[in-house]
């Protein structure tokens, strides 16, 4: 008994300074993969660029993507942020959806040459929509990929089955076969030739099409969905659909950053309570949400009490102000918000008047509110980042 107790001892005095170590190390590291029986890595760091061009929820989905994976850290990127001793610190450069001209154009010149050469030197992009658009070999595009798109057959919003292929699912660490996905006008691609940097290949294809008929050809049946491949050392993954939008295609989102990282990210959901408000986060009207909108709203999603929904004209039009309690309409471009709330497009000014009448409540920047009547539930706000204290006082 007397020699058990002594080796009990010694097994504690050796443990022990162990145990602090590994405690220790765990605020640096984050977990590999869900059940962290994998080794432990520094947390891949992903640049989300949102500037003007980068419309439509996909850069709110994106962000809440990746802050809510602990095996990541989201940088918020702008214009300003495109220089070499920036980009070098990233795993990946996410390109989200919008209009790829204009994002091209808002990073400038030198702010495409140093993304460029960035890749070129071994980082990685990843391109959702417009995004994809600029990994498109055209002069008036990146040119970091092999492929062109085809004219005039870009189509409407739907959601479309996207084949993914054997060498697909080898590279997004996934099954290949048939998955679901929200199509909103992204690229309508072929192969193109190969260049000096430049290789790739199609990883999935579109098995069904939503062509406008206007448009020739008005059917994109199994051209590239998905394209693959290097510029230099960097590697290259273009996406013509939005997985990011639906619950049913996250798995795809995961492949895609898993391609490009190594790491399989594992959100984690925040709890919500029994009782929460709804509140209607307007994420961008023909103009990015940029840093500081997105930094906002990830501090509202945090909240137990408020559960957070993204809203742009798709959403009003399917009458999504139906089902909430609040909306938000943070900082943004006049031009927007003209469109939005001040008759540009009658039918929103129209729901989010009705909205007010039925007891809803908004809270409004001043550039938003001041295409609104005056209203007793229309409550305009100096700074986004008030937006959970208000509605706290609301309730």
């Amino acid at each position: 008994m007397e020699k058990t107790k002594k080796l009990l001892f010694a097994a504690k005095l050796f443990l022990l300074p162990a145990a602090v170590l590994f405690l220790a190390s765990c605020g640096s590291l984050k977990t590999e993969n869900a059940s962290g029986a994998g080794r432990r890595v520094p947390a891949k760091k992903i640049g989300l660029y949102s500037d003007e061009g980068c419309a439509g929820n996909g850069v709110a989905f994106l962000a809440r993507f990746a802050a809510r994976s602990p095996q990541y850290e989201l940088v918020l990127l702008d214009r300003s942020d495109m220089r070499p001793e920036v980009l070098e610190k990233l795993d990946v450069f996410v390109s989200p959806g919008g209009g790829s001209a204009k994002q091209l154009k808002s990073m400038g010149e030198a702010g495409r040459k140093a993304l460029k050469e960035y890749i070129e030197k071994g980082g990685n992009y990843l391109g959702f929509c417009a995004g994809c658009y600029n990994t498109l070999s055209r002069k008036d595009r990146l040119e970091l990929l092999p492929f062109d798109w085809l004219p005039n057959a870009s189509g409407k919003t739907a959601v479309l089955p996207v084949d993914v292929n054997k060498r697909g699912g080898e590279v997004l660490g996934i099954k290949e076969g048939r998955y679901y996905a929200r199509y909103s006008g992204g690229p309508v691609m072929r192969k193109g030739k190969e260049t000096g940097k430049g290789r790739g290949e199609a990883l999935a294809v579109f098995k069904n099409s939503i062509g406008k008929p206007d448009r020739a050809p008005a059917s994109f049946l199994d051209t590239p969905a998905m394209i693959f491949g290097n510029y230099g050392k960097g590697k290259v993954l273009g996406v013509s659909f939005h997985p990011e939008y639906l619950e049913i295609s996250s798995v795809l989102t995961a492949g895609c950053f898993y391609a490009l990282t190594g790491v399989k990210p594992v959100p984690v959901i925040p709890e919500r309570s029994f009782r929460c408000c709804r509140a209607g986060y307007l994420t961008s009207y023909r103009a990015g949400l940029g840093k500081s909108g997105i930094k906002n709203m990830l501090e509202l999603d945090k909240e137990k009490d408020i559960d957070v929904q993204f809203v742009m004209g798709a959403e009003l039009e399917a009458g999504i102000l139906h089902h909430l309690d609040v909306l938000l309409l943070p900082d943004g471009p006049e031009k927007g918000y003209k469109t939005v709330c001040g008759g540009g497009n009658a039918f929103f000014r129209k729901e989010i008047l009705a909205f007010l009448d039925r007891g809803g409540k908004v809270l409004a920047c001043k550039t938003a509110a001041k295409f609104l009547p005056a209203h007793k539930n229309l409550l305009v706000v100096e700074d986004d980042a008030s937006f959970a204290s208000r509605i706290r006082e609301l309730r």
